[in-house]
């Protein structure tokens, strides 16, 4: 009785409403299901109004009449007393709908006068697109375009109409023809929007680069290039090796609807050279030196452990080392601001040679030595004495006080330069000169002191004594001295100087004549230019190779000359230079008429 009743309901209900479009609210829906208690009813008409209505206000008589259903339910008079409650009802409720809902009575044919008659199944079919725009095509013009999502329809009561969509995705829309008795036309749309190529243009420093291209379907393939190596030739995220240098096209292009393309241009730059050499030594206290193979880039940066070395942006740098060990060593070189290498090496230092000095004092200047004596027993060192290019053995001897240089060499070329000082009394040399005098006697000749001591200049105070031998049987323990001369002839005079510890030095000089000159010379010229007396010469008669010399005080050459008939004219080396007025020497070497040797000294004084 049961089925045959709901039966009957299907039928009533699919006559009366097949043509509206309502969702009825939920609450009505409950209502209807908890007033009749019938489950397969209120489903019945749940589903009912869900599918074909759009909206409905059902008025409390729904529950009602429903009620009255379930009440009768049993017999066949109640059946047909329901049916007849059931059509007042539902003819209310159509009122009522018709009345708020006025647009939807298009979609009631009025030809519609069979009760039996149902819309056709839908018509559905799907398509994909490549954008956020579709064309809609229906197959009769009569009708609306609806959607299940807020998209904008240009004209929705045209049958050929276009969409958009704000993004991609599944869409569905579907055509509601005014004949009820033709099919609902559903379409569903696949939106893809179009790819974005978002490649730019790419500068590598070397030969490899990563590639990241905007798949849009996550497959394609990168295109084919000479001495292009991909790691995944299929992948848009992969790994180019390229064998060569210059601008490279690579081209992803994508499998599907919205097939499209990224183009990377990709300039290939040869990577700088990083390398460098050290030098053959590597030893703690002696510089390493560190160049870089290439001295011509753009940008140097060392960086060296262990090291407080300067100039750290050059292309050669030196480096030293206090302890032994092992030491890490980079070089960062720069092509350009954008492309760069980085090298690295590890300097593996050695202790530099390593000796300690025995020293015996030098006493009058000689005497002294210098042991040096490796503190390795085992080493085997060269000594390169006083910058000697030449090795010698560790011992030096037979020295003068004072400071000494040696350069330790070990096998491997690791050097190290010590400096030793060596005490003892420092050594004396003793010197003077003399001032200019009178050529006749009484001749009073200055004598001036220039002894020094290790290279320094004597003082007076110097605890030093001083021997003055005049050569005329005279003498004077003065600093400074002076001696009159008062006999003419050539006097040797030495001079003796002696320390505290009794080393003595001792210098003479041969040159002072008083009286003597030569023959038929007058010692006395006046350079003045008046054609008096303005020349010096030498009267030399049936003599041959001919040679004289002037000299000064301290003996330097003030002017020479080979022809006996030529002479001095008081200029200094014939510069036009005028000597200054004083005393002057003469020397004079020729061969006389028979072949002896002969020679003739003197002075000559100098006036203006």
């Amino acid at each position: 009785m049961s089925r045959q009743f709901e039966n009957r309901f299907d039928e009533l209900f699919n006559e009366k409403f097949r043509d509206f479009e309502v969702n009825p609210p939920e609450h009505i829906l409950s209502n209807i299901k908890s007033s009749t208690g019938n489950t397969s009813v209120a489903e019945k008409l749940s589903s009912f109004f869900r599918n074909n209505l759009s909206f409905v206000l059902i008025s409390i008589c729904v529950p009602a009449a429903v009620v009255a259903i379930y009440s009768f339910s049993r017999t066949n008079e109640a059946i047909s007393s329901t049916t007849k409650n059931l059509n007042t009802e539902i003819s209310l409720v159509k009122e009522n709908l018709n009345q708020n809902i006025p647009e939807k009575q298009n979609n009631v044919s009025p030809n519609n006068n069979n009760s039996e008659n149902t819309r056709p199944a839908p018509i559905i079919k799907s398509d994909e697109t490549c954008g956020l725009s579709y064309a809609l095509q229906a197959s009769n013009n009569n009708g609306k375009w609806t959607s299940d999502a807020n998209v904008l329809i240009d004209k929705p009561s045209s049958s050929n109409t276009e969409i958009k969509v704000t993004k991609e995705g599944l869409y569905s829309f579907a055509w509601i023809p005014e004949d009820a008795n033709l099919p609902i036309e559903k379409t569903n749309i696949r939106f893809y929007a179009a790819t974005e190529t978002k490649a730019k243009d790419f500068s590598v420093c070397g030969n490899e680069f990563d590639l990241k291209a905007q798949a849009r379907f996550g497959k394609g393939s990168w295109n084919q290039v000479k001495g292009i190596e991909y790691s995944e030739m299929n992948n848009p995220l992969t790994h180019v090796i390229y064998q060569g240098t210059g601008l490279v096209n690579l081209i992803w292009k994508d499998y599907g609807k919205c097939a499209s393309s990224d183009t990377f241009k990709v300039l290939f730059q040869e990577k700088p050279d990083a390398f460098f050499t050290t030098s053959t030594t590597a030893c703690t206290e002696s510089p390493v030196e560190l160049t870089a193979n290439n001295k011509s880039l753009f940008h140097y940066e060392w960086e060296i452990e262990g090291s407080e070395a300067s100039n750290l942006q050059a292309s050669k740098v030196n480096v030293s080392w206090e302890k032994a060990g092992k030491y890490n060593v980079s070089l960062k070189v720069w092509k350009n601001e954008n492309c760069f290498s980085i090298s690295n090496k590890i300097i593996e230092l050695t202790d530099a040679p390593k000796v300690s000095f025995e020293t015996v004092p030098a006493s009058c200047n000689k005497g002294g030595s210098i042991t040096a004596k490796p503190l390795n027993k085992v080493a085997f060192y060269k000594y390169f004495w006083m910058n000697e290019s030449n090795p010698a053995g560790n011992v030096r001897d037979n020295l003068q006080a004072g400071n000494y240089s040696v350069i330790v060499t070990d096998k491997n070329n690791c050097k190290k330069e010590y400096k030793v000082a060596l005490e003892g009394t420092m050594p004396i040399k003793a010197d003077f000169y003399h001032s200019n005098y009178e050529p006749t006697p009484p001749a009073t000749v200055h004598f001036v002191n220039t002894t020094t001591i290790g290279n320094k200049p004597s003082k007076q105070t110097d605890e030093l004594q001083y021997s003055w031998d005049f050569g005329d049987g005279n003498k004077s323990d003065e600093f400074t001295p002076k001696h009159i001369y008062s006999s003419s002839g050539n006097y040797t005079v030495k001079f003796t100087v002696t320390d505290k510890n009794g080393c003595s030095n001792s210098y003479s000089n041969n040159d002072i004549v008083i009286g003597n000159t030569a023959s038929g010379t007058s010692n006395v010229f006046t350079p003045n230019g008046d054609g008096q007396n303005d020349l010096f010469y030498v009267k030399a008669n049936a003599l041959s190779n001919f040679h004289a010399v002037i000299t000064n005080a301290r003996g330097e050459k003030v002017h020479e000359w080979t022809n006996p008939e030529l002479g001095w004219d008081g200029t200094i080396n014939d510069s036009g230079a005028q000597a200054a007025t004083g005393l002057y020497y003469y020397t004079v070497t020729a061969t006389t008429s028979d072949g002896k040797p002969y020679s003739d000294k003197g002075m000559v004084h100098l006036r203006k």
